[in-house]
């Protein structure tokens, strides 16, 4: 399932959850190191959470990873709420909403 809620003070929180067959502990602290993987040679390059990871960073946010092998894995991203300028006054677009579904 997909969550969104508000976070604190500006920032919007998006969890990510499965119910697949988890992440290893011993795997659990490498999965952010580029070119780390379990797949087999050829059907996965390590890169794609090193890559996330990046990406959330760069835009002030930050990226967590949960899981138990067996019951599935939680992906946690914080990120900084950031509000469009709708004029050359620069005043702040109204109406942000964050909300379950």
């Amino acid at each position: 399932w997909i969550d969104v809620e508000p976070a604190g003070q500006g920032e919007v929180r998006i969890r990510i959850r499965d119910d697949g067959i988890g992440i290893r502990p011993e795997d659990l602290p490498k999965v952010f190191e580029p070119f780390f993987t379990t797949k087999k040679r050829g059907e996965g390059t390590g890169l794609g959470m090193s890559i996330c990871q990046r990406i959330i960073e760069n835009h002030g946010g930050r990226i967590e990873l949960t899981s138990e092998a067996g019951k599935g894995t939680e992906v946690i991203m914080t990120l900084p709420v950031r509000l469009n300028r709708t004029s050359a006054q620069g005043s702040a677009a109204e109406g942000i909403t964050v909300g379950k579904d």
